[in-house]
């Protein structure tokens, strides 16, 4: 939804939009969340996290690091709808994986194959943990596996207001 006006004076500029923050978590505490009963969170305010351990830990974490993206996004002229307890939290999402071995060693993938008989060659650093999309389930299994060894991390998403726009020269209107 964008908003205009025409005259630039008389005007305040407000448009709302979401705005996500990427919050890193220690990996282990996240699994002892899950393991007490907590399950992967699709929008569950901020708030809303119980407050016994080791759920309280992993909130506060999430809180803290919500006030300070909330001060972050004040500075860069966005005036917050939520507080920090009332944004949406999302996750555990797993890091990227490295791609530093990617120069790595190519392996045969299809040796013994009657069909291809030099065999396919790929490179070894190919992501082998389960391809997921959304929040995930975390196992002790999982945090073992080598692409889990940059962790995991929260979106905290929030509603605020953009309070800056452009002025669009050819018929000097101003649009958020």
């Amino acid at each position: 939804m964008t908003t205009f006006q025409v005259d630039a004076e008389s005007i305040g500029l407000h448009e709302p939009v979401y705005l996500k923050c990427k919050i890193r978590a220690d990996a282990e505490l996240v699994l002892k969340c899950q393991r007490a009963g907590a399950k992967p969170y699709r929008g569950l305010p901020t708030g809303n996290l119980p407050p016994v351990w080791p759920h309280s830990s992993l909130k506060r974490e999430i809180i803290e690091q919500s006030k300070m993206f909330l001060e972050h996004m004040r500075l860069k002229g966005y005036e917050p709808k939520h507080s920090e307890y009332q944004m949406e939290l999302w996750g555990p999402y797993r890091e990227k994986v490295d791609m530093r071995d990617a120069a790595s060693p190519m392996i045969n993938i299809e040796v013994g194959n009657p069909f291809f008989p030099d065999g396919r060659w790929v490179s070894a650093a190919r992501a082998s943990a389960p391809a997921q999309k959304g929040p995930m389930e975390l196992s002790m299994e999982l945090l073992d596996h080598r692409d889990m060894r940059r962790g995991v991390h929260f979106i905290v998403r929030g509603l605020f207001l953009a309070q800056s726009g452009k002025r669009e020269e050819s018929t000097g209107t101003l649009i958020v």
